[in-house]
């Protein structure tokens, strides 16, 4: 069992699947009880692998770091921006006097009748393509790449182990039902 664990680790280490079967050395135990009631490893490992949220959560990152190189990107596009704008003025006047006389008006127009006759509406187009942001997107895509790689390096790790794990916890139950 010792030397199934010590393989298991090497084969960690190296960054192998585990699930495919190793030919290190042969080992000769005492054949195990026929009520083994772990026959199908594989399945084991695959339940391991399905039932770990937080091996789910570590390939979720990876899954969005790979979108964070995809937006990086996007600094070597062009933007383009659609503009609008719509501005009025109206007024109410409580007093109007012209040489020292009130000139107020009976009646005045209403806000809404002088914003219908006087509104200036904006409407443009912008076309940004920055050319020279001196290499600041290469730097970008560069880091989201390496933080993308690094993600699907620990969630390589974290699969790694649960197979490990499982593996591990296997060659312990055939060693103490040797034993």
């Amino acid at each position: 069992a010792r030397e199934k664990n010590d393989v298991l680790l090497l084969l960690q280490r190296l960054r192998v699947d585990l699930l495919t079967p190793y030919n290190i050395a042969d080992v000769t135990l005492a054949t195990p009880p026929s009520t083994y009631p772990y026959g199908d490893e594989d399945a084991l490992v695959r339940q391991a692998l399905h039932q770990r949220t937080d091996l789910e959560a570590q390939e979720q990152l990876a899954k969005a770091t790979r979108w964070d190189v995809t937006t990086a990107r996007s600094g070597y596009f062009p933007q383009l921006n659609l503009v609008g704008g719509l501005a009025g003025v109206g007024s109410t006047l409580d007093t109007l006097t012209a040489n020292g006389v009130n000139e107020l008006p009976n009646s005045q127009p209403s806000i809404p009748h002088q914003l219908g006759s006087n509104v200036l509406y904006d409407v443009g187009v912008n076309l940004n393509w920055g050319l020279f942001d001196r290499y600041l997107t290469r730097l970008t895509v560069a880091r989201a790449k390496e933080t993308a790689s690094n993600a699907e390096i620990d969630s390589e790790d974290r699969r790694l182990a649960v197979e490990g794990d499982v593996e591990q916890a296997l060659n312990d139950y055939q060693a103490a039902v040797q034993q």
